[in-house]
């Protein structure tokens, strides 16, 4: 079942973002701040343009997903609904659950107004897996993000 999340599902959605985090940022050398991503968590809470759900099976969390919807900078006509996360706990991946969360978010999404909806994918190796994973559910592939130290 895919719920609203609330406040007292921070502390799993918090344990699911570390792993997250091990698995796939900590080796672009970003840094995770538990307080920080907590605060990010009430925010995503609170506003009116934003969503965080969690997925639950046998009365636990394992997964989540969040989402801000905005206006195309370039033309207001699109209404883009951008994924904030994702996460699946791993053995409870590969029996539909993306599809869960990712289908009541886009449904959400769409209630405000969504025309169009971006996925980020982060760099891990696992590129054209990824790849190909999105556009077979229909995504375009666009762009690409790079980043160092400065």
């Amino acid at each position: 079942m895919v719920r609203v999340a609330t406040v007292k599902d921070i502390p799993k959605i918090i344990q699911m973002a570390y792993g997250f985090y091990n698995e796939a940022l900590k080796q672009h050398n970003l840094g995770y701040k538990t307080k920080d991503y907590e605060k990010y968590i009430l925010f995503l809470l609170d506003a009116s343009f934003t969503e965080v759900f969690v997925l639950e099976k046998d009365g636990e969390v394992v997964g989540t997903i969040a989402g801000i919807v905005s206006p195309w900078f370039m033309d207001s006509n699109d209404v883009i609904l951008t994924e904030q996360w994702v996460w699946v706990e791993s053995e409870n991946r590969g029996n539909g659950a993306f599809d869960k969360l990712l289908n009541t978010l886009v449904s959400w999404g769409k209630g405000l107004g969504a025309n169009k909806l971006s996925m980020i994918s982060i760099g891990n190796g696992t590129e054209e897996q990824v790849k190909k994973f999105y556009t077979d559910r229909g995504f375009q592939y666009m762009e690409t993000h790079f980043i160092k130290e400065i």
